[in-house]
């Protein structure tokens, strides 16, 4: 018995003729009478019966139509399945990410993702300068498949889910005194000097936006374009820097602020005109897992 007998055999039951279904299955009708009597033949019943042109399929042709339905639709599932996971394995991903995520929650899900396929050929696009509307824009072009931005937007062709909601904290200069607290205040951070981004970048717009919100203008002593040296500079004491800890790298000397509003949202984003690829699917779902544990890593934030 053969999948593409059981195949000629449903088709017939459906056109109820075999002319027809010679026709939608593209073969001569003497060669599909022949393979539906060898079929009888290994089975040794009769599936249908003509009248006239029509063919009938038997009580025994019922039973055995409607247990060939199911296994062909088991055989079309299998076979999307397994199309599906080829492609999980063979696709590509291009990703956006802002610098602070790149470096603090990028490196550990793409080393969980080539664990897991090997094959897939990732792009990362790194940005700091108007990052969430260029990531959105290309996203919304079909350039990017997914991108993490600070900013939704509102372009109604993409969708935007939380990520991790994260603290701000500080950057202190070793021996700093507040350095060695629980939890500092902006208010704390008036008389400082700061050593921060470049203007423009979403970093330090998030710096600027924190102090406004406390009232006071940042005294900024030196920028930077690199996150990098944002953090030796600190540890050459320079100055103080605000970030949210994804940017605060593996520096002991971040310090949480306790200020209400001393949070950053992330948000990953996609076309939401069309579903993602196999790929693309998966390494959101690692993403996500990575972002679950890294916010568990860390106690709630202290309050007044």
């Amino acid at each position: 018995m053969q999948l593409h007998q059981l195949r000629y055999a449903v088709t017939i039951a459906e056109e109820g003729s075999f002319t027809q279904a010679a026709e939608k299955l593209l073969i001569a009708q003497p060669s599909l009478s022949v393979q539906i009597k060898k079929l009888e033949q290994e089975l040794g019943v009769r599936l249908f019966e003509r009248h006239g042109r029509r063919a009938v399929p038997t009580s025994v042709g019922e039973l055995f139509l409607a247990r060939a339905t199911h296994i062909l639709a088991q055989v079309t599932e299998l076979r999307d399945q397994m199309r599906k996971a080829r492609d999980v394995h063979l696709g590509k991903v291009a990703l956006g990410v802002l610098p602070s995520v790149g470096t603090g929650l990028l490196p550990g899900v793409l080393r969980s993702y080539r664990q897991a396929h090997p094959r897939i050929e990732i792009t990362t696009v790194e940005q700091d300068l108007d990052a969430s509307a260029e990531f959105q824009r290309r996203v919304y072009r079909g350039e990017l498949d997914l991108a993490v931005v600070r900013a939704s937007g509102n372009l109604p062709s993409l969708t935007a889910e939380l990520l991790l909601a994260e603290p701000i904290g500080v950057l202190f200069p070793p021996g700093h005194a507040l350095g060695e607290q629980n939890s500092a205040s902006l208010n704390d951070l008036v008389e400082e000097e700061f050593v921060a981004l470049r203007s423009g970048g979403g970093l330090r717009t998030l710096m600027n936006e924190m102090c406004d919100r406390a009232g006071f203008s940042p005294n900024v002593a030196v920028e930077t374009g690199q996150l990098s040296m944002l953090w030796r500079m600190v540890n050459v004491g320079m100055g103080v820097a605000v970030v949210p800890r994804l940017a605060a790298g593996d520096l002991d000397c971040w310090v949480a602020l306790r200020d209400p509003f001393a949070r950053r949202e992330l948000r990953v984003i996609w076309r939401s005109s069309e579903p993602l690829s196999p790929s693309a699917r998966a390494f959101r779902e690692v993403l996500f897992a990575h972002a679950a544990q890294w916010s568990n890593q860390f106690p709630p934030l202290p309050t007044r």
